[in-house]
């Protein structure tokens, strides 16, 4: 056989052994994807799970997601599922997103965002923790309770009220807060009243629904020209059209 035709016999060969090559890989991948792979690379200790490092934001600590995670040590990291790891802290009632990430060869790592509550409600059965949407996260404990500091709706919950709507109100309060002052409590009167108080100074600010940002231009245009009248406890009334009426404030 000459030279040439040696060398086009050899690219072939080449050839042949490329195509059986990446068909092998494809029925590898296949094989991982199918669980059969998994299975027997789970059998053979290959890169198994020995270290699970678990990230959390407030209120989560590690110490009761780790149990959680137990069952992946052991497993082969690569073939474990992160969807399966994520699956396992998606379903926590604090949970947010869930962030899965594996460095071999035996590190497993997992990382919890947490919701942001934004409002207390209090209700019949005691306080609650309200996400951006005012749906209820989780009962509050003393242990949480003294970790922050958020308002609490108090009063006619459920009484034609979308919890969702005071939730907006408090996200679109910045003025009253850049002003100085902490929002302490919003109270649900008959629909669409409200209360709300603030702290230092204890103040009440009587609004509607309805037009209440522009009730808390009115009451900051009058705190601003005459800040003295609102030195001691007030109840400010700002249901009167065009006018902030600013009385002595009674117990609630």
């Amino acid at each position: 056989m000459s030279l040439g035709h040696s060398f086009k016999f050899n690219r072939r060969i080449f050839r042949l052994k490329l195509v059986v090559w990446s068909a092998l890989s494809l029925g590898c991948i296949y094989g991982w994807q199918s669980g059969a792979l998994g299975q027997l690379l789970d059998r053979l200790e290959a890169c198994p799970v020995t270290e699970i490092l678990v990230e959390c934001d407030w209120p989560l600590e590690a110490k009761e997601i780790e149990p959680l995670l137990a069952k992946f040590r052991g497993k082969s990291l690569i073939t474990l599922s992160s969807k399966d790891v994520a699956a396992e802290v998606q379903n926590l009632n604090w949970t947010q997103d869930v962030t899965v990430r594996k460095q071999y060869p035996h590190l497993l790592f997992v990382g919890v965002t947490t919701k942001k509550p934004k409002a207390l409600l209090l209700d019949g059965k005691g306080l609650s923790f309200l996400d951006t949407s005012g749906a209820k996260i989780e009962r509050a404990t003393p242990k949480t309770l003294a970790a922050v500091s958020l308002p609490i709706i108090t009063g006619k919950i459920g009484d034609a009220w979308d919890i969702s709507q005071i939730i907006s109100v408090l996200e679109k309060t910045h003025s009253i807060v850049d002003s100085g002052f902490e929002i302490s409590e919003i109270n649900l009167a008959s629909y669409p009243f409200f209360s709300l108080f603030t702290a230092s100074p204890s103040i009440e600010l009587m609004m509607s629904l309805e037009n209440w940002e522009k009730q808390i231009e009115s009451f900051l245009k009058s705190y601003h020209n005459s800040p003295s009248q609102f030195a001691l406890a007030h109840r400010v009334n700002l249901l009167v059209a065009k006018k902030a009426v600013v009385s002595p404030h009674l117990s609630n």
